[in-house]
């Protein structure tokens, strides 16, 4: 049931090729030892273009004499695993976990054991016949990376086409947990008690950014916390600018958001909101209306700046307090709760 070692070689040049030129030069030759002046003369060497996909047909070369297929089987998940953390498209999602299995453990005995345990929870969750999960860990930055993948068997033997991957990534001493997906229900609950949980719970929230999704679960990890306090009273009233005292209340309105949203927010992408309004003639119809809002951009706090200041929304509009008290991409929304 094992990867050939030619697939592996063929998943080991895709991973690279779609690698930034920056993480070619810091993950991938970490992982192998090499330096990145040799690198570079080979690509010379071979006439090829400096590109992620030329280091990756010379690093191939270079592997496919030098290491076993356990090595690189090895060197492939770890590849894996750091492609997903530094990508910039894909998406996490933010689970809250509860019902910790033991007491509070050394992080170095937690990161040890994670792996151990999400594999023999995998045994148990994932009850396909002919199908094996192969789990592996990484460390990067203040973060541990949890990967499973559910292969079939191919035939001869051989490994097979992956049946379903999961990516998780934790903080230690942490009761959250970032996930790709949460479709694959066996892979995620045995990476829940890889963790040292027994239940997880979505917590409708997701993003591209983990330390922004972590700063919104866990407010200690923000380093201007005066900004999640309260709403600022707004105060109108002339400002001078460069260009002289500004009577419009634009330069003010700017100064009033930034106050309130920092000047390093969360990054999100995404944020859907559905609320309820009475009827605009209560005489003609006694009832409530559903009304619901979708936005996806590149960062939510900056098209909130923009909006106040093309005066699109008043810098004390909803959205603008939704956003200081935001703890989920999906909320009910209640006017009056947030007047109180």
């Amino acid at each position: 049931m094992e990867t050939t070692h030619k697939d592996l070689l063929q998943e080991f040049q895709q991973l690279i090729s779609k690698m930034p030129m920056e993480v070619c030069c810091v993950t991938v030759l970490a992982e192998l030892g090499l330096q990145w002046k040799a690198v570079t003369q080979a690509v010379r060497n071979a006439r090829l273009p400096m590109t992620s996909a030329s280091v990756a047909k010379i690093l191939t070369r270079h592997v496919s004499r030098s290491l076993e297929a356990e090595e690189l089987s090895e060197i492939v998940a770890q590849l894996r695993i750091k492609l997903i953390a530094t990508s910039s498209s894909c998406t996490w999602h933010a689970i809250t976990l509860s019902e910790p299995v033991s007491e509070e453990e050394p992080v170095a005995e937690w990161c040890r054991l994670v792996g151990h345990r999400a594999q023999l929870a995998a045994r148990r969750t994932v009850k396909k016949i002919n199908t094996r999960v192969e789990v592996h860990t990484a460390k990067l930055n203040d973060f541990l990376f949890l990967s499973l993948r559910s292969v079939s068997a191919g035939r001869g033997g051989r490994g097979g086409a992956a049946r379903g991957a999961l990516c998780v990534c934790a903080a230690p001493a942490q009761p959250v947990a970032f996930v790709t997906t949460l479709a694959s229900r066996a892979l995620l609950q045995a990476a829940v008690e890889g963790l040292g949980y027994r239940k997880y719970t979505n917590a409708d929230l997701n993003g591209r950014d983990l330390q922004s999704l972590l700063r919104i679960v866990d407010r200690t990890w923000n380093t201007q916390p005066q900004q999640l306090t309260e709403m600022p009273e707004y105060d109108p009233q002339p400002v001078v600018t460069e260009n002289g005292i500004d009577f419009t209340n634009r330069a003010y309105n700017a100064q009033y958001v930034e106050s309130i949203i920092g000047a390093d927010p969360p990054l999100l992408n995404s944020l859907e909101i559905k609320s309820e309004r009475p009827y605009a003639h209560p005489s003609r119809l006694k009832k409530n209306i559903a009304i619901g809002f979708s936005l996806k951009t590149d960062n939510l706090a900056e098209t909130l700046k923009h909006w106040v200041g093309v005066m699109a929304i008043p810098p004390t509009s909803d959205f603008v307090k939704i956003f200081h008290e935001l703890k989920s991409n999906r909320i009910t929304y209640h006017r009056d709760d947030m007047e109180d």
